[in-house]
């Protein structure tokens, strides 16, 4: 749960997905907030990538959470269930 702003109820992750549609400050705000969950991942799955990859690996997961968050449809599907999709390389 998060409190928007100055909104006294608790907004969970689909919301603020939501919200963040309409606003590109939320969308930067979402993503500052996420960047330690994708570095986490991306360090979880790069191995033994050289570190310009590993930038490169975080990079394009930036991009795909902000194309996650600009492609949501909450009457599809809850937001966060791409958190478990690991990231291949060979």
């Amino acid at each position: 749960m998060f409190v928007h702003g100055n909104m006294e109820k608790a907004v969970d992750l689909d919301d603020r997905v939501v919200l963040a549609k309409e606003s590109e400050a939320e969308t930067e705000n979402l993503i500052l907030e996420y960047k330690p969950f994708l570095h986490s991942r991306v360090a979880k799955y790069s191995g033994r990538l050289a570190d310009h990859a590993r930038e490169d690996l975080f990079s394009v997961s930036m991009l795909a959470f902000h194309e996650a968050i600009q492609s949501y449809d909450k009457e599809k599907a809850i937001f966060f269930p791409w958190q478990n999709v690991s990231f291949a390389h060979g």
